[in-house]
């Protein structure tokens, strides 16, 4: 796992990056509870614009292809961003 500077954060963020569409999952850090599930489309402009509202905020994203450039995106945008290896998560 990589981890970011560690921000004070009351929800965390699950996001499936997918090709043309990522999914995303925001969980209250307290109670666990799903606050909301949104789909953002893969790119730069429409990653910034949907997490904007959220900053800062920790978000989890599955090592992958597209887990590169998005969570250098996000990191220099001030949020915490977490790659998971899924067989090591």
């Amino acid at each position: 796992m990589e981890n970011a500077t560690t921000v004070a954060v009351e929800v965390t963020l699950g996001v499936d990056l997918g090709d043309r569409v990522s999914h995303v999952c925001v969980l209250d850090q307290q109670s666990g509870q799903v606050l909301d599930r949104f789909q953002v489309a893969s790119t730069r402009d429409a990653f910034l614009t949907a997490f904007a509202p959220r900053c800062p905020s920790r978000l989890v994203v599955e090592a992958g292809t597209h887990s590169g450039w998005a969570s250098r995106l996000l990191r220099t945008a001030g949020y915490e961003v977490i790659v998971a290896h899924p067989r090591r998560a």
